[in-house]
Order: structure tokens, then C-alpha cells, then sequence
């Protein structure tokens, strides 16, 4: 987990749940987009938003969806550059390269 990034499960569906559900068929998504649904409707705010990116990138990575967990970390980034903070960009661009050297 990031710095700074808190660590909010959803009360209906959680990260765990969701990381479960994607190891085991990769294909399968409706957990997922519970949990997304849940969680975007509590997004108030820009950083709130990167916040949700980040788990999201974390998701796909505990999952062992390397491919789809690079370019959520890379998107992450992007968003982190546009809301100017470039230390928690740094961070993202690492974890991305991180995944790729694995």
C-alpha cells in the first residue's frame, strides 16, 4: 500500500474477495464491477479517484493479472502528474517497472 493511500474495503465486497474471485477465473469480472460500483459511488473528489485507481491497480496485481495491473499502475500515474503530486508518481511508475521485471 502507498503512502497516504488508506486502505477502505468496501462493506459489501472486499479487495480480498475480489482478489479471490479474479485468481480463480480470471475472466469472471462481476465481482469486480461490484466492487467497483460500490466503491465509485463513494468517490467524492479528484483524489479520491486516484485513490480508487490505485487499489484497482493493486487488485489486478494481487490477482496476478500482471499485464492489466501495469496499465492501472501507469493510468494511476498519470492521474497523480495531473493532481501534481509527483513523489506518489514516481512510486507508481516503479511498481509498474517493478511488475515487468518480475
Amino acid at each position: 500500500m502507498f503512502k497516504g493511500i488508506p486502505n477502505s474495503e468496501s462493506a459489501e465486497v472486499s479487495k480480498g474477495a475480489v482478489i479471490m474471485s479474479l485468481r480463480q477465473n480470471s475472466e469472471d469480472l462481476s465481482l469486480l464491477n461490484k466492487f467497483l460500483d460500490v466503491r465509485e459511488s463513494e468517490v467524492q473528489s479528484s483524489k479520491e479517484a486516484l485513490i480508487l485507481n490505485i487499489e484497482i491497480a493493486e487488485i489486478y496485481r494481487d490477482a496476478g493479472l500482471v499485464d492489466a495491473a501495469y496499465e492501472a499502475f501507469l493510468d494511476a500515474r498519470d492521474q497523480a502528474i495531473q493532481e501534481g503530486d509527483n513523489d506518489l508518481a514516481n512510486e507508481l511508475d516503479a511498481e509498474a517497472v517493478k511488475l515487468m521485471l518480475e
